[in-house]
């Protein structure tokens, strides 16, 4: 690692012998199990974050339409201060019935909050707005939760990318690409969606480089 020393003004630069990795694996965090489970010609699914001896977590809501579950058990002045699964998945509102699942398959294994008379798993989730990208009438529901749980027990399979609660998932789709070109991509996008009501031409001034005449935005 390289890095200002702040005990020689003379020098920029130290070696500390500590070698970093650039990357850490979500597969890599010890105590944490990860199963999903997806309907990929309906592209949706889930993804569940299991830590049997519950974890600490927190929680940022933002948007307009949070799709979400038992959040507030991530304030931390609620009498939980841990949770023991997350679950992330597709199908908006419609796909919260997925914890349903995972709480049933904990249940099962005996993983919760003591109340004494059973143990409570608290499961958190929280779901992406899918419906118009595949089959709209397929949502992640308590069977497709209950076999992710069960998965991140028995044959955990995390991949990034479009699996369990990303399967629908298009955000981003528009990066890197040519500002005149992703606007064309977006027309048609809404086109094909039937979200286009209609395009309006507009004509305006604008400015250029005095230098290289490129067009300022």
């Amino acid at each position: 690692m390289t890095g200002k020393n702040p005990a020689d003004k003379h020098t920029n630069e130290m070696n500390w012998g500590i070698e970093m990795k650039e990357q850490i694996s979500i597969n890599e965090i010890k105590g944490i199990r990860i199963g999903q489970t997806e309907n990929a010609e309906a592209a949706t699914g889930c993804t569940v974050f299991i830590c049997e001896e519950g974890m600490c977590a927190g929680l940022d809501v933002r948007g307009g339409g949070p799709a979400s579950r038992d959040s507030q058990l991530l304030n931390p002045l609620m009498a939980a201060d841990r949770i023991h699964a997350v679950v992330l998945s597709g199908g908006s509102a419609f796909g919260l019935g997925a914890a349903d699942g995972v709480q049933a398959y904990l249940e099962e294994k005996g993983i919760g909050f003591d109340v004494g008379v059973t143990k409570v798993p608290l499961v958190v989730q929280s779901d992406i707005f899918d419906l118009t990208v595949g089959d709209m009438k397929v949502r992640p529901d308590r069977a497709m939760g209950f076999e992710a749980a069960r998965i991140a027990f028995e044959s955990p399979n995390y991949r990034d990318g479009n699996y369990g609660g990303g399967t629908g998932a298009t955000v981003g789709k528009y990066c890197g690409m040519d500002r005149y070109e992703a606007r064309k991509a977006i027309v048609k996008d809404l086109e094909d969606l039937g979200l286009l009501v209609k395009v309006v031409p507009h004509s305006h001034n604008v400015g250029t480089h005095d230098r290289c005449h490129t067009t300022v935005e």
